[in-house]
This record gives structure tokens, sequence and C-alpha cells, in this order.
């Protein structure tokens, strides 16, 4: 094997060690690592799971906001009879 392959060789394990890194910290930010990193797949998930709840405390204000405005409704109209 001459110089010039042994450089090219070089310069390939160079390429792969690299892309090998790049690899690792590209699955480090999708699932993060034994350091307390969370990762992006987690983030997501606790993202979806909040906007669920939020769904859901929205979906029951507006519940509680028409069972309350139709119930003062109906007060304001029986006392308007009971008054007249």
């Amino acid at each position: 094997m001459d110089k010039a392959e042994r450089n090219d060789i070089e310069t390939l394990s160079n390429i792969v060690m690299g892309l090998s890194k790049d690899i690792q910290d590209i699955k480090t930010a999708l699932l993060g690592s034994d350091y307390g990193d969370e990762g992006l797949v987690n983030k997501v998930k606790k993202n979806e799971q909040e906007i669920d709840k939020l769904i859901t405390f929205k979906t029951r204000i507006v519940a509680w906001a028409a069972g309350a405005g139709l119930g003062s409704g109906a007060l304001t109209n029986y006392l308007m009879e009971l008054f007249k």
C-alpha cells in the first residue's frame, strides 16, 4: 500500500468518524441523554399531554359559562315576572 492509498483510507476514516459523531449528536437531541437532557421526543409527548389538558379545561370552562349564562338568564326572567 502506497502513501496515497493510506491518505485516502485515513481521509475516509476521518469522514466516517465525523459522521458517527453527528449521528450520535442527532440521537441525543431526539432521545435525550443519561445526563438529564430531555430530548425532543419527550418534549413533544409532554406538550401533547399539556395541550390535551388545556383542551379539556377550555371545554369545561365553556360549559360552565354557558350553564351560568342560562341560569342567570332564567333567574332574571323569573325575578322580572315576580316584580310585575
